[in-house]
């Protein structure tokens, strides 16, 4: 995808379990194809672990278009010792993590906060651009 900005570029701690997260967010400048039944959809961020992309995710976005812009990365590098040790973090039908799991909740919950005011701020955008189409669509039409 094509790069309008970087937004978010942070070290984050899941709240509660400590886990550090290294999270890279971009806006693109188009609207990408939506992760939601697509893993290989180009909006969405990559959930990786040692050696490992495991998802897709725009969480509650995924089937808005104002999140279809964005897209990025999240490393969660204690991940891959979690599931050494035994926990079930991943689906069992193998298309992705187990977002039921309560550290997953949590992770889900943080990253969706951080996306959030950006997601509204499009969505504005959005309106304003669709708003300004219509205006002109009027005046083509009135003429």
């Amino acid at each position: 995808p094509r790069v309008k900005e970087k937004i978010v570029d942070q070290t984050i701690k899941i709240p509660g379990y400590g886990d550090n997260i290294e999270l890279r967010i971009y806006e693109s400048d188009k609207e990408l194809e939506s992760p939601y039944n697509n893993p290989f959809a180009s909006a969405g961020l990559l959930i990786k672990t040692t050696g490992a992309i495991l998802d897709n995710q725009l969480f509650k976005y995924q089937s808005e278009s104002a999140g279809c812009f964005f897209f990025g990365e999240l490393s969660w590098p204690n991940l891959a010792e979690r599931l050494r040790e035994g926990e079930s973090l991943l689906d069992l039908n193998r298309v992705g993590i187990e977002w039921r799991q309560e550290v997953c909740q949590v992770l889900k919950s943080t990253i969706e906060q951080i996306l959030e005011p950006f997601i509204e701020e499009k969505k504005k955008q959005i309106e304003v651009n669709l708003f300004a189409v219509d205006s002109n669509s009027k005046k083509v039409y009135e003429k």
